[in-house]
């Protein structure tokens, strides 16, 4: 849907909030999600649940997600 995070907050700046057209949507206000753009990562956690790496799943995309996480550790977050 996006090519990069910036894309993705600013997609979600135009798709939060409420909807008058969809009984699930509930009017409160959001956050401006580009405002975290730039910001120091230091502290952040990633979870990553057990469930995700399951029997079947391709090797291929674990293989990449697991060397995801490793960019991330060495981010030092």
């Amino acid at each position: 849907m996006t090519k990069d995070v910036r894309d993705a907050a600013m997609l979600m700046n135009v798709i939060s909030g409420h909807d008058r057209r969809d009984s699930t949507s509930v009017n409160i206000g959001v956050p401006d999600y580009t405002a975290a753009l730039g910001k120091e990562v230091s502290g952040m956690r990633v979870g990553i649940p057990r469930e995700y790496f399951t029997a079947g799943l391709d090797r291929e995309i674990e293989d990449a997600v697991r060397q995801a996480l490793k960019v991330l550790e060495g981010m030092k977050m």
